[in-house]
């Protein structure tokens, strides 16, 4: 199966002007882990990254984990507060692969062999309940022209996407179409931890 890890350094500069971009080794660790037994178990995978992203891993000599790197997450998030939607890259970065496919944290380590087949059109660790601190109504959200979807289910649960199989390629597009229009209007006027959950976890499985 395809999968990929993605990287966008755009909330570290924003939250760090001027500083130089790193990585700890914990997330070192991780990361190479995670490629590398991602492989093991008979997977390609990509690192989907912007320019710092990929300067980085090339300076730390990673660069070799990744069946290949590309550079297709814009520096700026092109028209996305990188603060607020500090995961934003990964949901640009889904956007530029295609169905199936395999969206993988670069903290994720799946240890055992997937059988493809056995998978539903989107497959993820395990649902959460709608606690109303992390994932309030609809009437919580302040939008600049943006219409929310009829069709939404306000009443399914969240989903965990740290490691999320997508097989339907209608449903990717229309996912991440819909998800970044979301994070590029956002009016917000309250708790950011809310709006970014919503684009990542709980607008797939509504």
């Amino acid at each position: 199966m395809n999968g990929f890890h993605s990287f966008s350094s755009a909330a570290f500069f924003a939250k760090n002007p001027g500083k130089k971009l790193t990585m700890s080794l914990p997330d070192i660790y991780c990361t190479v882990i995670s490629a590398l037994q991602w492989r093991k178990n008979g997977n390609s995978i990509t690192m989907l990254t912007d320019s710092a992203g990929a300067e980085l891993f090339s300076a730390l000599g990673i660069n070799d984990i990744w069946n290949d790197i590309k550079v297709v997450i814009p520096d700026d998030l092109d028209g996305i507060d990188p603060v607020m939607f500090w995961a934003g890259g990964k949901l640009i970065a889904l956007q530029q692969f295609s169905a199936p496919c395999a969206m993988i944290d670069t903290d994720f380590i799946v240890w055992e062999k997937i059988d493809e087949e056995k998978l539903a059109d989107v497959s993820v660790i395990h649902f959460e309940n709608l606690y109303p601190d992390v994932y309030p109504p609809i009437d919580f959200f302040h939008m600049d022209n943006y219409e929310f979807d009829n069709d939404f289910d306000w009443n399914i649960k969240a989903c965990n996407t740290a490691f999320c199989v997508i097989k339907n390629e209608k449903l990717l597009r229309y996912y991440t179409d819909k998800s970044i229009e979301f994070m590029r209007h956002t009016s917000e006027q309250n708790d950011r931890l809310a709006y970014m959950v919503f684009a990542e976890q709980r607008m797939l499985p509504m």
